[in-house]
């Protein structure tokens, strides 16, 4: 412990001494540790952190997984067939997240995002609400008693945090709900949903139901957890359920059947379901953050050789003095030990605001990503990593001191030998390293980045600039009328157009990008459903919209005419379709003026054709559309957009006031301009080109310093040599070309090594780009170009400089 304790002094002092070498190795390490430290918090937080409910590793997630919809969907009847009928389970759940509602009476109305859950929802995940109880069974039945949970952000935020608030009577949709309790502060949802409130989801146990001879189906789309019994494992409940599910389809009517005829009955943990879409990415930045690590090592594993030759004499003598290798060994390492916890402290201070950016910039598809911070157990992970990198650097000089001879080096001579030509092999070999690392980043950062373009540059089909939109939901209990409904928002759109600053106003159903359509089943006039069926289900997406929607997302016109005031409430029905429409159902007519039959609806007449538009997300294929007009349709829930000759945000306060005077218990909520619905598509390609494109920046520049430092190093070793060529007739390009040629030589390797590297790891990123292939031979060329530019510019300085040497000064070097 002494021997330590004076090593750990000396080291003090050697630094000290040293402040160039130690303030870049520093700022290397710092960059490396404090990238590694801010990938490994979110990664913790993401991936490794268990799910903050009783026994996680017990929750299991299951669906039926239904190929024709790319979705999962468990309905009431599969659900209590699940619960009575299954073996595996201690008990199962029930739960939705898309109950939305309107809160009047405790100040300005406002629309809160909500979920149904089963009243045994809080004993499966085996947790309990801060304060009051969680739902009974009564209040879960069908009719029962109005009930609801409050998240504790909506109770400290409108209700002051009052305790009391247990037992009152809330106003919900103009319907009266009696607050139950209070969710725990620590609460997160499934499925990476925020929610204001539950309430008990008031389950039939079967989704259909006949009356008077006429049978009703509502179906309920169900997301199911459970827990296990004990000895029980996912594969065994997922044959469990799949059997229970055969049983129960053939009871029920037919469409049932038709519709779960190729599902397949899927069991995964909870964890695996919350974290599934990311766990891949997560680790290829994980693994990617590693890669800046080691290149900062390599870069600090260059100065401690470098500095290991004027140390020669040092280290000679200490072993002339007595010095084993371990004594040698154990002072080096206290040394390089000492720098890298220094370059960890200040890596943490990095890491500290790289979490906040990333928590602030960070995809909303990343689940509990908002947890991630430096806790005691990153904290461990930055001293584990900072001494892993100490050890890792460090043995650089280790290896160099063992190479010592002891009788050369303490003659007056000795250090220009072989030692140095010893030294250089290892310097030249993290070169190469450094090199083939920075390349592998550097590919996978411009496949990311060219995916990301190509998302970018995809046309969405109407035009996003200077769009303002929000959402606006009726409560039922007072628009119960399709009149009512109709007269709110024809006169929601009057307002709003007379607005300053608006050239056009309009409400939809589903604006693109934002809702997803009602899908309905049609039939062509003139056609059978044989001849439709051959060419395509005969389904398409239906939205509702009012004379200006069209103008305010110009939307281009291809043939006919827009909907407008000819298509009134009396008129005949008239619709609007796209060009997928056309494609699809005309592909060889005139589509105007062919009527069409919309689900229950009447005949509906074709009056116009307009481009496509962008549905789901920029990169889903367009399917057919039918744009109907509000005044012939009906519907509580719609969209507002307006274009705008200002600043779309700046219009914010007055349509707030349009809406409140047309009705206070109606709120303005989802308020987003277009743009910044475009963005939030592109939001998960950004954020994982964003961060690999900094590794990648980072590595490169750190592998430039890499390659200058090796070749200024080799200048400075052959001096003499350079001097003595010069002497002897060697011209000044002569002395370039040489420089160059050795520093180029060990970069290509490096690039050639890196590419076939690159080759194997960048299929990793197949499911994260798109338009390019994970091959792709413009980024592999236009990124090898600018590594072999930035690597010749390295090359060059040091290069410039040796054709600089006196050949007299040189040769008085020794």
């Amino acid at each position: 412990m002494d021997s330590f304790w004076q090593d750990l002094r000396y080291s003090l002092r050697v630094i000290r001494r040293n402040p160039g070498f130690v303030a870049i190795a520093v700022v290397a390490l710092a960059l490396g540790i404090g990238a590694n430290t801010a990938i490994f918090s979110v990664v913790d937080a993401v991936l490794f952190r268990a799910l903050p409910y009783k026994n996680p590793s017990e929750l299991i997630w299951a669906t039926n997984f239904i190929p024709q919809q790319n979705a999962g969907l468990v309905f009431a009847d599969i659900y209590s067939a699940w619960r009575k009928q299954s073996h595996s389970f201690t008990d199962l759940a029930a739960y939705s997240s898309g109950a939305d509602f309107t809160l009047t009476g405790a100040g300005q109305a406002e629309r809160l995002h909500g979920a149904s859950i089963t009243a045994n929802f809080f004993p499966v995940l085996g947790i309990s609400p801060r304060i009051g109880r969680g739902f009974s069974a009564e209040e879960d039945r069908p009719g029962g008693p109005n009930a609801v949970l409050l998240t504790e952000t909506l109770w400290r935020n409108r209700f002051g945090s009052d305790p009391g608030v247990i037992g009152r009577v809330i106003s919900l949709d103009n319907s009266p709900y009696t607050v139950v309790g209070v969710l725990a502060p620590e609460f997160q949802f499934l499925d990476n949903t925020n929610v204001d409130l539950l309430v008990p989801f008031q389950l039939s146990e079967s989704s259909v139901t006949q009356s008077q001879g006429r049978i009703t189906v509502r179906i309920q789309a169900l997301r199911i957890v459970a827990r296990l019994r004990p000895g029980m494992t996912a594969s065994a409940a997922q044959t469990d359920l799949a059997g229970i599910t055969k049983v129960v389809l053939p009871a029920l009517p037919g469409g049932f059947t038709r519709m779960f005829a190729n599902a397949q009955t899927q069991v995964f943990s909870l964890h695996e379901h919350e974290v599934g879409n990311v766990q891949r990415k997560l680790y290829i930045l994980l693994g990617a953050v590693g890669f800046v690590l080691l290149i900062a090592c390599a870069n600090v594993a260059n100065l401690q050789l470098a500095r290991s030759v004027a140390r020669e004499k040092e280290v000679a003598i200490r072993g002339a003095l007595g010095a084993g290798r371990a004594r040698i060994a154990q002072l080096l390492l206290t040394e390089s030990s000492v720098v890298a916890l220094t370059g960890g402290i200040v890596g943490l201070g990095l890491a500290a605001g790289a979490v906040k950016l990333i928590r602030y910039y960070g995809p909303p598809n990343i689940p509990h990503l908002l947890t991630a911070r430096l806790d005691f157990r990153v904290l461990l992970f930055t001293l584990g990593i900072a001494l892993l990198t100490g050890l890792l650097f460090g043995l650089a000089p280790i290896f160099a001191a063992f190479r010592v001879s002891l009788n050369d080096t303490l003659k007056e001579s000795g250090g220009q030998g072989g030692a140095n030509a010893g030294a250089r092999r290892p310097q030249k070999a993290l070169m190469v390293l450094e090199t083939a690392l920075s390349l592998v980043l550097f590919v996978g950062a411009g496949l990311l980045i060219r995916s990301f373009l190509r998302l970018t540059a995809i046309a969405p089909g109407f035009t996003p600039d200077s769009v303002l939109t929000a959402r606006v939901s009726l409560p039922l209990n007072e628009y119960q009328t399709p009149e009512q409904q109709r007269a709110f928002f024809q006169q929601l759109v009057e307002r709003a157009q007379a607005l300053p600053g608006v050239t056009s106003a309009s409400v939809a159903q589903a604006l693109p990008l934002q809702i997803v359509q009602m899908m309905m089943s049609i039939m062509i006039e003139g056609q059978t459903p044989d001849e439709m069926s051959r060419s395509s289900m005969p389904v398409a997406g239906v939205d509702i919209v009012t004379p200006g929607y069209f103008t305010a997302l110009k939307i281009p016109l291809i043939s006919g005419r827009y909907l407008d005031e000819r298509d009134g409430t009396n008129a005949t029905r008239a619709a609007v379709v796209n060009q997928a429409f056309v494609r699809q159902f005309f592909p060889h007519d005139n589509p105007l003026d062919k009527r069409i039959q919309l689900g229950p609806q009447g005949l509906t007449v074709i009056v116009g054709v307009v481009t496509d538009t962008k549905q789901r997300n920029l990169t889903s294929d367009v399917t057919p559309e039918i744009f109907a007009p509000l005044a012939q349709w009906a519907t509580p829930s719609m969209t507002l957009a307006i274009r705008t000759s200002v600043d779309p945000l700046s219009l914010v306060s007055a349509l707030r006031k349009v809406v409140t005077d047309l009705d206070a218990n109606v709120p303005l909520y989802n308020v987003q301009t277009m743009n910044d619905l475009l963005s939030v598509q592109v939001a998960s390609q950004r954020f994982y080109a964003a961060v690999l494109g900094a590794f990648a920046g980072l590595a490169v520049l750190l592998a430039a310093v890499g390659i200058y430092g090796v070749m200024a190093y080799a200048v400075g070793q052959r001096t003499h040599e350079i001097g003595v060529r010069m002497a002897l007739g060697a011209e000044r390009a002569d002395v370039l070309r040489m420089v160059l040629r050795q520093g180029l030589g060990l970069s290509l390797l490096g690039v050639a090594i890196g590419l076939g590297a690159s080759f194997g790891l960048t299929r990793l990123l197949k499911t994260m780009v798109f338009g390019v292939t994970t091959t792709d031979p413009a980024t592999f060329t236009i990124v090898t170009a600018i590594l072999v530019a930035v690597a010749l510019i390295a090359c060059w300085i040091p290069a410039r400089r040796a054709t600089k040497v006196d050949p007299v000064i040189a040769l008085r070097y020794e």
